[in-house]
């Protein structure tokens, strides 16, 4: 939102061509005492940053309810110029239904798509992933039905990595751009007018690897023994030694050594070995 509103830079250093107005709505945090604090000190237009509240509904203002009124939103949209940018948090709320029942969530979410579609803008609905399933694959641990990954064009996950402040975000599935990759960040406190203290995101730099492997990072798994970590630095130290490497080979040579690929990265990033791209078509080496 605070790229869009003032057509900055997205976390990929690329440049936003053509800003414009975001709607948000959100049952989880209050505009005024969370939102309105985090926009700000995120950069954000306030004056393109508009909140979905309620409906006029027989004279009196009533709560809005994205599984029924986002037909409503269109008289929203032309008073305010347009929008680029519908924000939804959380998605599960824009289903009347089973959010477990993948027609009842494709019945549901029709409307948005349709609103989408309707004003040229993009959608973003926040949910989060089932407890317990680390290790599986990112897309299979939104909670609910599968529909939400499926309709969605991009699904994009965040995890914290244990014990540090760093996030990582990345891409588990795309049907418009790559699928793999990600960017690192962190979240920090940043003092606006009024010595109110608010989070915004502070971005890293571009990650590689998969989905499935860039959680793997930062989701530990307890199973893996102190040893097997410190054979795989070994294993890693000596595949460098001679220089830089590509992924993919990398990824062979522990295959066929016997590690995972979780277990690698890990070696990875103990070794404080870098990931370079080589360009837009080249893929990505490894160097000590």
């Amino acid at each position: 939102a605070g790229v869009i509103t003032t057509g900055g830079r997205w976390p990929d250093g690329s440049e936003c061509k053509g800003g414009g107005n975001v709607l948000i709505w959100s049952s989880e945090d209050v505009a005024d005492d969370t939102l309105v604090p985090r926009l700000i000190a995120s950069g954000a237009d306030l004056a393109r940053c508009h909140f979905i509240e309620g409906i006029a509904q027989d004279g009196e203002s009533v709560p809005f309810d994205p599984s029924q009124d986002i037909p409503h939103l269109r008289r929203a949209v032309d008073a305010i110029g347009g929008v680029s940018l519908l924000l939804v948090d959380p998605i599960v709320s824009a289903v009347a239904g089973d959010m477990h029942r993948a027609n009842d969530v494709r019945r549901s979410l029709q409307a948005v798509v349709d609103f989408a579609d309707a004003h040229g803008c993009a959608v973003i609905g926040i949910t989060h992933f089932a407890k317990g399933g680390a290790g599986k694959a990112p897309q299979d641990r939104v909670i609910g039905s599968q529909a939400f990954g499926a309709l969605a064009r991009m699904v994009l996950v965040t995890a914290k990595e244990e014990s540090s402040n760093r996030r990582v975000m990345a891409r588990a599935k795309s049907n418009i751009a790559p699928d793999d990759g990600g960017v690192a960040y962190s979240l920090e406190l940043a003092t606006i007018a009024g010595g109110i203290e608010a989070t915004h995101a502070v971005w890293a730099g571009a990650i590689e690897g998969t989905a499935r492997e860039i959680l793997g990072d930062v989701e530990h798994d307890d199973s893996e023994g102190g040893g097997e970590r410190l054979d795989a630095e070994q294993f890693l130290r000596d595949l460098l030694a001679d220089g830089p490497l590509p992924t993919r080979q990398i990824k062979a040579d522990a295959d066929g050594a016997g590690y995972s690929w979780a277990t690698v990265r890990r070696a990875q990033k103990a070794l404080g070995v870098s990931a370079i791209k080589g360009g837009m078509k080249e893929g990505w080496t490894w160097r000590l």
